[in-house]
């Protein structure tokens, strides 16, 4: 499993308990528990086995690919999939709630990537990913995130 995926999971319990609720955007339009709720569906998004239609062109997914592995962050202000807004989010969530969803299906998301040999998910941008790709692409999403609201520094 990816390293620094490993290392940033280790810390999130901590992360998110430091978390008030007071915390406003550097950039983006997104609210706190917004954000923590779009995060969270992406972990849902991985774990649904759904094949996503990929938006990349296919001869440019490999170059996507090597981007997502690499150590260059997301880019601010970027569109959110629309594969994002398939699965529904619970509302009038508040925010103890929506940090334990959080944490409930990040945990699931990494026991599937670890006991399952044949996991894979599929983002528009990524296309299909194995579970080393998935682990750096919510690696590089949580952080992304969560320097927006300054929670953790760049």
């Amino acid at each position: 499993m990816n390293s620094k995926f490993e290392t940033l999971y280790n810390q999130l319990p901590e992360i998110l308990n430091s978390i008030q609720g007071n915390e406003s955007p550097e950039w983006g339009s997104m609210h706190l528990i917004q954000m923590l709720k779009h995060v969270t569906t992406g972990f849902e998004t991985s774990l649904s086995y759904q094949e996503f239609e990929i938006v990349t062109p296919e001869e440019k997914v490999p170059a996507f690919q090597r981007f997502l592995m690499s150590d260059k962050p997301l880019v601010r202000n970027a569109k959110i999939p629309h594969s994002y807004h398939k699965i529904s989010e619970p509302d009038h969530l508040e925010l103890k709630e929506v940090k334990e969803r959080f944490l409930d299906q990040l945990r699931l998301l990494k026991k599937e990537m670890d006991e399952n040999a044949e996991y894979w998910s599929v983002h528009p941008d990524f296309g299909r990913l194995d579970a080393d790709q998935t682990a750096q692409l919510h690696y590089k999403h949580i952080r992304h995130h969560f320097i927006q609201f300054g929670i953790i520094k760049e």
